[in-house]
């Protein structure tokens, strides 16, 4: 598990568009933006996913209007900065590699990713800060 205090990526209005959403998610390269609302208080999470399966069942919708709040989950787990590190890195599991990290008033003071797994085969390591050759 590693933090983000640079949560910018990961945020945004829930009023803002789904393609502001979208480009957003690109940036942060972790597939999930949490909404906030006019006290800053985050208020729900949308993945890539969601939007997908959104804009398939609504094939007419506008993503430059449409806002993200309508896509978005308003269930969403989280973690707060009370909590001891060890019970924020069991929340993140195989389906939540992302968590934000909140204050008791639902602000953001962070984001908990898991980290890639690294492979051992033998002596070699695989891994996102590992090289890895293959020859076929």
């Amino acid at each position: 598990m590693k933090f983000i205090k640079k949560t910018n990526n990961f945020m945004i209005s829930q009023d803002d568009s789904v393609i502001e959403a979208l480009a957003k998610i690109d940036e942060n390269k972790h597939g999930i933006v949490f909404t906030y609302d006019e006290s800053q208080s985050i208020n729900g999470a949308c993945t890539d996913g969601d939007i997908r399966r959104y804009l398939i069942e609504n094939k007419n919708a506008d993503i430059y209007k449409l806002p993200i709040k309508n896509v978005s989950t308003k269930s969403f787990s989280y973690g707060l900065r009370s909590e001891p590190k060890s019970a924020i890195a069991e929340k993140l599991t195989k389906r939540v590699k992302v968590l934000p990290i909140l204050t008791s008033n639902m602000k953001v003071v962070k984001i908990a990713v898991s980290e890639d797994p690294v492979i051992n085969i033998g002596a070699v390591n695989i891994g996102r800060d590992y090289p890895a050759f293959i020859i076929a």
